[in-house]
């Protein structure tokens, strides 16, 4: 009777070891598919960096949809790196044709409170006022309420906000 109430010892069962080979041969175990090269190659040999987007091309609108979108779903990562790379942008494309469609998108497709990019957008024309100049900005202006009233209250001294 005793020895039905000692627990008997729990059933071990031998695992095989490799030998010393095998455990250094590694590429054995390694399936025969694609994912067999990353393995075999060393990760060190090139450093990576980010993909240079093409720097001919202006993306200042494909910039301000990407803030608006990331706006939207509340992906502040995004967010932020699309307003950092509109302001990239828009200070090495200054003469571009895309400039002026961008700040009108920046305009109609953010809220009031939103001063991402409207901040940006003001410094470049307080930075660059014969941008006003242009015909393609100047109708923008005239189409975007906002852009002209913050640009009206700049020129007088006045804050953006009441």
């Amino acid at each position: 009777m005793l020895s039905a109430a000692t627990p008997a010892p729990p059933a071990v069962r031998q695992v095989e070891q490799p030998d010393d080979q095998d455990a250094l041969d590694s590429s054995a175990k390694l399936p025969d598919t694609p994912m067999q090269d990353q393995f075999t190659d060393d990760p060190f040999d090139y450093v990576y960096t980010e993909p240079n987007a093409d720097a001919e091309q202006p993306h200042l609108v494909t910039h301000v949809k990407v803030y608006a979108i990331a706006e939207k779903y509340g992906i502040v990562g995004l967010k932020s790196l699309a307003r950092k790379k509109f302001a990239d942008q828009i200070q090495a494309h200054l003469s571009s044709e895309e400039l002026p469609e961008a700040c009108q998108e920046a305009y109609e497709s953010t809220v009031d409170t939103d001063r991402g990019l409207r901040d940006i957008i003001i410094q470049t024309f307080r930075s660059n006022p014969d941008l006003s100049s242009r015909k393609d900005v100047e109708a923008v202006l005239r189409d975007t309420p906002g852009l002209a009233f913050e640009l009206f209250r700049v020129a007088s001294g006045l804050p953006i906000t009441s």
